[in-house]
């Protein structure tokens, strides 16, 4: 997953579960800030070993490192333990107001897991055993950048942020209407670029489901009446959703390729299904065989494919 979307959804996390605050408030760092704050760093921090590809001239590197020790189970208390210990010491030295030790620990736990469960979904594979194993376990759930996700994580602490001052809440809906607007439209463009299109319908329906949410609680008056928790938790609970849903459309391409294979008669050696962007009904079914290596693009939108129709769809 991209480096982004794991720090919104590490501020949501925190603010969600951990009671924590608007990290931009305008008020003095305090111990709700504090615990956002922590929570998206911690969020972000495993890709701190891109550091090393930066200064190092292996090209391979991003393949033989990324994604190691920085986001090892193993590792992961050494790291929460110390960036625990950098927090008390800034804000001691600050005199902010700041969790405890202990508590920023099971924080920055909190934060570190959440990027390495955001990583395990994709196809790219994470080294969560090392240094004891350098294996790549991927749950090929989620391909590596979703704008339907990063949306759902950062969105409602939008609406959140929108709805949590009364006399400010229309011109701040309006303005975030509008920053959305185009982002359909540059979010289809990018798909034509790598070959991943976008319908119309899709874009058209995006841009009413971000009038829906910026502006129709502002006309009917019950958006300030959410608590800025709820809206949170509602975030964090349509994104366990939206992975669910992967799971289970992983499930429905990794049965439609296990079917191809059979239909083929292959000695099957690996077989697996990987998310394609742009949404999760696209899928890449793949079977190495004896053979060779057999591909299958899947779009599960489409009605149920017969037998010969299913054969049809390799891709040569």
């Amino acid at each position: 997953m991209d480096t982004i979307t794991h720090g919104i959804a590490g501020a949501l996390i925190g603010k969600a579960v951990f009671r924590g605050e608007d990290m931009f408030a305008s008020d003095s760092m305090k111990r709700g800030r504090i615990i956002t704050w922590s929570l998206m760093l911690g969020a972000i921090f495993p890709d701190s070993d891109v550091i090393r590809d930066i200064l190092s001239h292996d090209k391979l590197l991003v393949i033989t490192w990324h994604r190691s020790i920085t986001h090892s189970l193993v590792m992961l208390p050494l790291w929460a333990l110390l960036l625990a210990g950098i927090t008390r010491v800034v804000a001691n030295s600050r005199k902010w107001e700041a969790p405890s030790f202990v508590a920023l620990v099971g924080i920055y736990a909190a934060g570190i897991l959440s990027h390495i469960l955001l990583d395990l979904v994709t196809s790219f594979g994470t080294m969560i055993w090392s240094p004891l194993e350098w294996s790549r376990p991927a749950w090929d759930l989620i391909f590596i950048i979703d704008f339907t996700l990063t949306g759902i994580v950062l969105v409602p602490q939008l609406l959140a942020w929108v709805y949590a001052h009364p006399q400010k809440v229309k011109s701040r809906g309006v303005r975030m209407w509008l920053v959305f607007l185009p982002a359909p439209f540059l979010i289809a463009r990018i798909g034509e670029i790598v070959g991943a299109p976008i319908s119309h319908g899709v874009v058209w329906s995006a841009m009413v489901i971000f009038a829906a949410l910026f502006l129709l609680p502002v006309l009917l008056g019950w958006g300030v009446k959410i608590q800025h928790d709820t809206w949170n938790r509602v975030g964090l609970a349509a994104a366990v959703i939206y992975v669910a849903c992967a799971l289970y459309t992983h499930h429905v391409a990794l049965s439609r390729i296990q079917k191809f294979a059979e239909l083929e008669r292959l000695r099957v050696v690996s077989i697996g299904a990987l998310p394609l962007p742009p949404s999760l009904w696209h899928w890449d079914g793949l079977v190495r065989s004896e053979r060779g290596v057999y591909e299958l693009r899947m779009d599960l939108s489409d009605k149920p494919v017969s037998d010969g129709e299913l054969l049809a769809l390799e891709h040569h």
